[in-house]
């Protein structure tokens, strides 16, 4: 199957030939067959060229130590270096329409399933199909594809991932950023006191810390009890659990980085007598810029770190930058 490079000036057609070395090598043309040229020179069978549509990056399937694994090269001018690195039987490459995953069939078990792996790193792998008998194939053509993420819904349906945020919503903060979606933070409360449930804005812009790779956004939730907050993990993997419900909360301060999105500190405020809800006046909590962080003074009951882990049960004030929570007292 032969493979366009269109993101050249002069478009390149990978295609697969058995011409010269009796078994199957990769070779470019021009499109009008002009320039034929052998690119692969293995021993056995390699086969499948698809091109990476942002870049002269082209990929396929070659045979490495008695099975078969995704190699990728530059246009075949660099050496080929092997990509998919894994036991078995990896054939079949189709690359996203944004350059940054590839998609084949790998032999998992006794049949193939579809596999997606980002091409940068940390070069994380999604199995994508669960099926018998085989699956293969795979285009991953939709200008979507790259971009589509399932950050609520049932285990798998996030490219694969275990466990995206949960099946359901009551509330949300979404945080985006020059090159789009950064993160989300998904809010629950309990189905009858979801009309208590209130969002609204902490920080101030003058009071932020300021300086490239920093900064904080805060934001007050409020209602009858917040259980828990659940924060994208990413692509494949478990979201950031803070677990509230233990606390009796009715309200919490959240501190976000506005460098990457991400939380970086939760205080919950525990008082049942706290008029919450619509119209409520917010609870007593101050803030104050220091030497590029924030300390924030409250009656905090509990304060949790950008893990999720509780590291004080009880705390006034809270130091806080882009990326920790140190309690002052």
């Amino acid at each position: 199957m032969p493979d366009w490079s269109s993101s050249q000036s002069n478009p390149i057609i990978y295609f697969a030939s058995t011409r010269d070395a009796g078994d199957i090598e990769i070779y470019t043309m021009r499109e009008d067959g002009s320039l034929q040229t052998r690119i692969t020179y293995q021993t056995g069978m390699d086969r499948h060229p698809a091109c990476d549509p942002t870049s002269s990056y082209v990929a396929w399937d070659s045979p490495v130590q008695g099975a078969y694994d995704i190699m990728v090269s530059s246009g075949g001018s660099s050496p080929p270096y092997s990509f998919s690195a894994a036991p078995g039987h990896e054939q079949y490459p189709a690359w996203s329409s944004d350059g940054r995953f590839i998609c084949y069939c790998s032999l998992i078990g006794s049949d193939f399933e579809l596999v997606l792996q980002q091409t940068e790193e940390p070069y994380d792998q999604f199995v994508l199909t669960d099926n018998a008998p085989s699956d293969l194939y795979p285009d991953l053509g939709s200008p979507t594809m790259q971009t589509d993420r399932v950050v609520i819904g049932p285990a798998g349906s996030d490219w694969g991932g275990r466990n995206p945020i949960w099946t359901y919503s009551d509330a949300g903060i979404a945080a985006y950023g020059e090159d789009g979606y950064r993160s989300f933070v998904r809010i629950a409360v309990r189905p009858g006191d979801l009309p208590s449930l209130d969002i609204s804005p902490l920080m101030q812009p003058a009071l932020m810390p300021v300086g490239p790779g920093s900064g904080l956004a805060g934001a007050l939730v409020e209602a009858n009890e917040i259980v828990s907050l659940r924060e994208d993990g990413g692509r494949g993997r478990d979201p950031i659990v803070w677990q509230l419900d233990p606390l009796d909360a009715t309200a919490a301060v959240l501190y976000f980085s506005t460098w990457t999105g991400k939380l970086v500190a939760v205080m919950a405020i525990a008082d049942q007598s706290y008029p919450t809800g619509m119209g409520a006046v917010a609870p007593a909590v101050t803030q104050r810029a220091d030497g590029g962080t924030v300390v924030v003074e409250g009656a905090f009951g509990a304060v949790f770190d950008a893990d999720g882990a509780r590291i004080a049960d009880a705390a006034s004030a809270v130091r806080i930058d882009d990326d920790s929570v140190v309690v002052v007292r």
